[in-house]
């Protein structure tokens, strides 16, 4: 057996792993990693796709592609990757080490790995596309991920129709993946942008939360 058959089969085995730890699991500890980290996230998000769509219309188009790559990863790794993977196998190693192999796209397989944990809430990633009639997944891995390397390590310069795929990816992301995976777990992250809801006390003198919030990005 050849060192590729043999990753290939390494590859085939953590995508299975994957699916069948998420489905044994309970939804509750998936859920309280994003009700406890996901407004933290959430703000982070929009500051960089607010800075994205800046950057366009100031004609910066290659700062745009690396801040809509950002929210991108940004998605991945904390509103998907990170609930799934901790939720799932209480590993926030396995989560950045997963993250990082969807991002490297080393193989075919490695370019499943989301797609593998989206199916689990049949949400069909290879089958979304942008409003062009694109599809989403395929143009983020193939186009604009090796565009942002391209612009971060060799300085390539970018074009306005560049920013505005990148841009539309990463709003695609949040429409049809990060909302519907939010209704999914109770959320209504679709209607108010928040994943820690908050109940009033008598005359709403008070309120309180149902998860303890805390950023990810505090060390």
């Amino acid at each position: 057996m050849s060192h590729s058959d043999w990753e290939y089969l390494q590859d085939e085995a953590q995508c299975a792993m994957i699916e069948e730890g998420i489905a044994t699991r309970q939804r509750d500890q998936i859920a309280g990693v994003l009700g406890t980290y996901g407004d933290a996230v959430q703000e982070r998000i929009d500051e960089c796709l607010n800075d994205a769509k800046q950057h366009q219309s100031s004609s910066q188009y290659k700062a745009a592609v690396v801040s809509s790559v950002t929210v991108i990863e940004l998605i991945l790794r904390h509103l998907i990757i990170r609930p799934v993977v901790e939720g799932a196998f209480l590993s926030e190693e396995w989560a950045d080490m997963l993250v990082s192999k969807i991002l490297a796209r080393r193989s075919g397989t490695d370019r499943e790995l989301l797609p593998s944990v989206l199916r689990v809430w049949s949400i069909d990633l290879p089958g979304l596309q942008l409003k062009d009639g694109r599809a989403l997944w395929k143009t983020f891995t193939s186009e604009i991920v090796p565009k942002r390397n391209r612009i971060v390590h060799n300085g390539e310069p970018a074009v306005e129709a560049d920013a505005e795929t990148a841009i539309a990816c990463a709003e695609a992301f949040l429409a049809d993946v990060v909302s519907p995976l939010s209704d999914k777990f109770g959320f209504s992250w679709s209607v108010s942008r928040q994943w820690n809801p908050t109940t009033q006390g008598i005359g709403g003198a008070t309120s309180s939360s149902y998860f303890t919030p805390h950023s990810p990005f505090e060390t």
